[in-house]
C-alpha cells in the first residue's frame, strides 16, 4: 500500500517560472489541469508554515516532468529564484537514465533557453524546447504528446478520465464537415479545451489517412493526373471537416480556440512516401492552402478579427525543392496561382473560390447568405492588399513604386471582378473596426502618414497590374482607391 501511494505522489507536472510571466503560466496550468494533469505551482502548493524551500525541492525531485518557462523578462533578471530551481532541476537530470524525458524547455516569447551546463560537454540548450507564443494550441499538444504517456493512466481527475473514455464514441458520430463544425460550435461554447483538443486530434488523423488514400488512387493508379474544378472539390471535400471545425473556432473569438494556424501546417504536411515525390501532390496541398487561409481570412474580418487574419496571412511557408521560407501572402500558389485550376491563373483561381458556396454546402451555417461570403473574402484580399503596401514602405522599397514595371504584386486584385456593390461593402467592413484596421501597417511600424504619401503610386501600380491582367478594353475600377479619404 505504501509503495502505491508513493508512485502516485509523483504524479505532478513542477512548473519553474518567474513572477512577470504569471499570466501566461497560470494559462498554461489550466490547460494542463484540464487534461487531467496534476500541477504543482509555488503560489498555490506551498501552505502556511511550509518550509518552502523544502518543500520546492521535494516537489522537484518527485516530479514527472520539470517544465522551465522562459522569456526576455527571465533573461532581464540578475537574481530569480527560478535559478535556484534550475540547479536543483539539473541535479536530478544529471541522476536520471540519459534516455528519460524529464526536463521541458518552453518558450512563452522570441527568447534563448539560457546556456547552463548539466554535465559533460551538454547544456540545458540540448533540450529541445516548446514554443508557445507563435501557436499556443500546436505546442500545447506537443507538450501533451510526452507528458500524457508519462504518467500513470489512473492520474488526474476522475471527471477527466470519465470524459476521456467517452470521446471515442463522440469522434465516430463525426462524419461531414456539417457535423464537425457543429460538434466545434457546441466544445467552444462549453469553453472545453480538452474536447477541443481531442477534437482536432481526431479530424486530423481522418483527414490526413482519407486524403492520402484520394491522393493514390489519383495519382498512383496509372490513368492521367486530373485538374480542374471538380478535381481540386474532390481534395477540399475531404479535408472540409477539418477546416469547417477550425473555422467554428475562428467564429467563437474565444482565446483557447481562435488561434488555428495549425491546420494550415495539417494540410501542408499531409505525407506518404509515395506521393511525396509526385509534384501534383504538392500542388493539392497548395491548393488547399490556398482555400483554408482564404476561408480563415474571410471569417476573421467577417467577425470582426482582422488581426487574426494577418497572423495566418504571414505564417511562413516554402516552395517544392527551395530550401527559403516565404510569408504566405507573398508565396503565388496560395495567392490563386493554382496550376491545377485553369493553367496557373490567379483569375481563374480567384472565380473557383469566389464561386464556391453553392458548390460547399457545408459554407451555409458559416456564411449565411453568398453575398455575405463574398464580401469578407473581397475585404479579406483587400487587407492584404494595403498590407502589401506596408510591407514596401518597411522594407525602404516606396521609391520604386514611381516605376510602375520596377516591382510585381504578390497580393492580386482579382477581387474588384466582383463588382461596385461587393468590393464597397467591403470597404466597409473592413473600416468598421478602424483599431484593428491600422494594425495592417503599424504591426510593420509604419505610420499613417507613410501610407498615405504612398497610396497614390501604389494605386497607379494596382491600375497597371490589373490592365495587365485584364488587357486595356477591360481594365477594371480599383474600388478602394479612395480608402484613406473616407477612413
Amino acid at each position: 500500500m505504501q509503495q502505491i501511494e508513493e508512485t502516485q505522489e509523483t504524479q505532478h507536472v513542477f512548473i519553474s517560472y518567474i513572477r512577470k510571466n504569471r499570466n501566461d503560466v497560470d494559462r498554461l496550468d489550466k490547460e494542463l489541469t484540464a487534461c487531467g494533469i496534476k500541477v504543482w505551482l509555488d503560489r498555490r502548493d506551498l501552505g502556511p508554515g511550509d518550509r518552502w524551500k523544502r518543500e520546492i525541492k521535494k516537489a522537484i525531485r518527485d516530479g514527472a516532468f520539470f517544465i522551465a518557462c522562459f522569456s526576455k523578462e527571465y533573461h532581464k533578471r540578475d537574481k530569480t529564484y527560478m535559478n535556484e530551481e534550475l540547479m536543483l532541476a539539473i541535479e536530478q537530470i544529471r541522476q536520471l537514465h540519459i534516455d528519460r524525458k524529464w526536463f521541458i524547455p518552453i518558450r512563452l516569447d522570441d527568447c534563448e533557453v539560457p546556456d547552463i551546463d548539466i554535465g559533460p560537454g551538454e547544456t540545458l540548450q540540448d533540450f529541445h524546447y516548446v514554443d508557445l507564443y507563435e501557436d499556443w494550441d500546436t505546442g500545447i499538444q506537443s507538450l501533451l504528446n510526452v507528458i500524457q504517456p508519462g504518467l500513470s493512466s489512473d492520474q488526474g481527475d476522475p471527471s477527466s478520465q470519465s470524459l476521456y473514455s467517452q470521446l471515442p464514441n463522440m469522434q465516430k458520430q463525426v462524419h461531414s464537415a456539417d457535423e464537425a463544425y457543429s460538434k466545434a460550435i457546441e466544445i467552444a461554447s462549453d469553453q472545453n479545451p480538452v474536447k477541443w483538443r481531442q477534437l482536432s486530434k481526431q479530424m486530423r488523423s481522418t483527414v490526413s489517412t482519407s486524403l492520402v488514400q484520394w491522393g493514390r488512387n489519383e495519382l498512383l493508379s496509372g490513368h492521367e493526373p486530373r485538374d480542374g474544378e471538380q478535381f481540386v472539390d474532390e481534395a477540399v471535400d475531404i479535408v472540409s471537416p477539418l477546416i469547417s471545425a477550425a473555422l467554428a473556432g475562428v467564429e467563437s473569438g474565444q482565446e483557447h480556440f481562435k488561434n488555428q494556424k495549425s491546420v494550415l501546417n495539417n494540410l501542408l504536411s499531409v505525407s506518404d512516401s509515395d506521393l511525396d515525390s509526385r509534384l501534383t501532390w504538392e500542388r493539392v496541398r497548395y491548393t488547399l492552402g490556398y482555400v483554408y487561409h482564404s476561408l480563415h481570412g474571410a471569417l476573421s474580418l467577417n467577425t470582426e478579427q482582422i488581426d487574426l487574419a494577418l497572423d495566418l496571412a504571414k505564417v511562413k511557408v516554402k516552395f517544392w525543392g527551395d530550401q527559403n521560407f516565404e510569408s504566405l501572402w507573398k508565396a503565388s500558389p496560395f495567392m490563386g496561382w493554382s496550376e491545377l485550376i485553369e493553367g496557373n491563373k490567379c483569375t481563374e483561381g480567384w472565380k473557383y473560390l469566389a464561386s464556391a458556396y453553392n458548390r460547399w454546402e457545408w459554407l451555409g451555417p458559416i456564411f449565411p447568405e453568398e453575398s455575405e461570403y463574398r464580401v469578407s473574402l473581397v475585404a479579406y484580399y483587400m487587407a492584404l492588399n494595403i498590407h502589401e503596401l506596408a510591407s514596401v514602405i518597411a522594407s525602404g522599397e516606396q521609391e520604386a513604386l514611381e516605376t510602375p514595371h520596377s516591382m510585381g504584386i504578390c497580393v492580386p486584385l482579382t477581387f474588384i471582378s466582383e463588382g461596385r456593390d461587393i468590393n464597397q461593402r467591403a470597404i466597409s467592413m473592413l473600416q468598421s473596426t478602424p483599431e484593428a484596421l491600422i494594425k495592417l501597417w503599424t504591426s510593420l511600424d509604419v505610420t499613417r502618414a507613410e501610407m498615405e504619401d504612398s497610396w497614390k503610386n501604389w494605386m497607379y501600380k494596382c491600375g497597371t497590374w490589373l490592365r495587365n491582367v485584364y488587357g486595356f478594353g477591360s481594365y477594371r475600377e480599383i474600388y478602394h482607391t479612395h480608402f484613406f479619404q473616407s477612413f
